[in-house]
């Protein structure tokens, strides 16, 4: 059982914070050349001013990616483990859940979030209600509710033994706190120690580790000190409620001036899910590694060597000049010459062309040109950046290459926005997990609640008897993608032909298993909820109308069908960005 002392929880620290490091080696190059030379002076003049590439690959990666992966607020799906009991319960689970998602400014964490994540990994924290240490605001007044938090990957630490993430006997994080906030909270609180914390010396150097990967701010000294919280997945002490809520342990340690650490706070039960307070957005796992690689980490030191290259040609046509050489004795001439405009007749006696020489210097060569462009290229398969998904597409061109290049292109964005997607459906776990045991939290569910209760008002309520485990929630992940207006519209109108086929096809065609046909075509459109649109049993009872009662001629469901098919489902492909869950 893994429980720390003073002395022990001080190494552990610094064993993580050293692993950490070692995979954060070239953070504060990537994000320097992320944001330029423009976005802050104090680039310019470095040994190795890397703000300055001529290639910013990492802001076109960033500016074509990121909006894939977070547009919009997050939808959730959520189902019971037994729908005729808690099917309702789910239902209200699920609005309360996407109501949240909009009212707490999810968009704005994700957003950071997913940044992280192209260049190292994301990481996020959810807790029970906002923290003061955060200092996050809440735009809506909505009291106790849970909050989704942005660490910063330099500021997060993990068990450096452990092969994976999910395999790690803790994590923590540090951040900076007034000392005069931390001895208010353990006048209020009696867990912390408040000798302890009177104890504890304000580190000078508070601000060098918070910016440690960044620029040094001339900050006035605010009294901080810093403080590493870390949960314990494994620890239960004696005295841990044995109620399922309270997983692990949390620990609080604070550090002072001349490196001195205490633990400041009695070891604590923590109050929520299983799988703890963090969740880790990573794009690639890395064999027996916790921490995942980014897209940009992976291609960092060919984004080096094309810059590189591209600076080396850019000195070499900086250099470039181009001169006229006369004959010594002709100095009347040479001065004609050099005095006259562009396309200027120069009448010239006696001229003799061996004594007019042109010599050109510098500029850049074809072996120049022809490696940068190798590089580029190597770059763009690297990362799948091709100049299609940028949207430079050249005349010679063939629809063939396009197509191909879209292909494999959409395989890896698809892959990106699934992982991102995953990590957030974990993050929204996580979120409902409070949502379900917090006795304080009292939400109101608006129309939508309305609508599931068939006409009357509902909040909903924390601090649920029943069990959480039996729902299951999922993230729809075109939920976070930009809509297509045209073609949403366009799928609308031929989703509601589709739906009046099926209506007249169903009672001609007892057959078939309309049921599984709705949940499958309902699974490539994005609509598991299909099949709640037709009843089907009050359709198959109508019986059809001849042909001389129903005025006209009657119409083949089959054929009709089949066209009202292929057309609500054109322009959803495999592997490529869906549109939005028409609800």
């Amino acid at each position: 059982m893994l429980q720390f002392t003073e002395e022990q929880i001080k190494d552990e620290i610094v064993a993580a914070r050293a692993w950490r490091d070692k995979h954060l080696a070239s953070w504060s190059d990537q994000v320097t050349r992320f944001s330029g030379a423009s976005y802050k002076d104090s680039y310019s003049g470095a040994a190795m001013d890397t703000s300055s590439d001529p290639e910013n690959f990492a802001y076109s990666y960033v500016g074509l990616v990121l909006p894939k992966l977070v547009y919009d607020v997050p939808r959730v799906e959520i189902e019971a483990d037994d729908p005729i009991i808690d099917g309702m319960t789910a239902e209200l689970l699920e609005s309360a859940m996407n109501r949240w998602s909009v009212r707490s400014s999810l968009r704005k964490s994700l957003t950071r979030i997913g940044t992280d994540m192209l260049f190292m990994w994301g990481v996020a924290l959810v807790t029970q209600e906002p923290v003061k240490s955060l200092r996050r605001v809440d735009p809506h007044h909505m009291g106790t509710s849970p909050r989704v938090y942005r660490i910063s990957p330099e500021h997060f630490i993990c068990d450096p033994a452990a092969d994976s993430f999910d395999d790690s006997r803790y994590m923590g994080h540090t951040y900076a706190c007034d000392k005069e906030d931390l001895i208010a909270m353990a006048e209020e609180e009696d867990f912390y120690d408040l000798d302890a914390i009177n104890d504890i010396e304000v580190d000078s150097g508070t601000q060098d580790y918070m910016f440690k990967f960044g620029e040094k701010r001339e900050v006035p000294a605010r009294e901080q000190v810093l403080i590493t919280e870390i949960w314990v997945a494994e620890l239960e002490l004696e005295d841990h409620p044995k109620d399922g809520k309270h997983n692990g342990t949390i620990y609080t340690v604070a550090e002072g001036g001349d490196g001195e650490v205490k633990i400041i706070a009695e070891p604590r039960p923590y109050f929520g899910p299983p799988t703890g307070p963090y969740t880790l957005f990573g794009a690639y796992p890395v064999p027996s590694d916790q921490f995942p690689l980014g897209p940009l980490t992976a291609a960092d030191q060919l984004i080096g060597e094309l810059n590189m290259h591209l600076r080396s040609m850019g000195t070499s046509a900086a250099a470039y000049r181009r001169m006229v050489a006369v004959d010594s004795t002709a100095t009347k001439f040479a001065q004609d010459i050099a005095n006259k405009p562009d396309l200027m007749v120069v009448p010239v006696d006696n001229l003799d062309k061996d004594k007019v020489v042109q010599l050109e210097m510098g500029g850049v060569t074809q072996q120049q040109i022809g490696y940068t462009e190798l590089t580029q290229n190597r770059l763009d398969r690297l990362t799948g950046l091709s100049e299609v998904m940028r949207g430079n597409i050249h005349g010679d061109t063939t629809a063939t290459e396009v197509t191909t290049a879209a292909s494999s292109a959409g395989v890896r964005i698809s892959w990106l926005q699934q992982q991102f997607a995953e990590a957030v459906s974990e993050v929204l776990w996580n979120v409902g997990w409070y949502l379900w045991h917090d006795n304080q939290i009292e939400m109101p569910l608006g129309k939508e609640g309305m609508k599931i209760m068939g006409g009357s008002t509902v909040k909903w309520k924390g601090g649920r008897k029943d069990s959480y485990a039996s729902m299951s929630l999922r993230v729809q992940a075109h939920s976070m993608q930009r809509v297509d207006e045209a073609l949403q519209q366009k799928r609308t109108v031929e989703l509601l032909q589709l739906v009046m086929q099926v209506g007249q096809a169903a009672p001609a065609m007892p057959f078939v298993d309309w049921a599984k046909l709705l949940e499958t075509v309902g699974d490539s459109l994005n609509m598991p909820d299909l099949g709640n649109i037709i009843n089907l049993k009050k359709a198959q009872q109508q019986p059809m109308m001849p042909p001389e009662q129903g005025g006209g001629e009657t119409v083949s469901p089959s054929a009709d069908l089949g066209g009202a098919i292929s057309g609500a489902m054109r322009g959803v492909g495999a592997g490529s960005p869906r549109g939005r869950a028409i609800r």
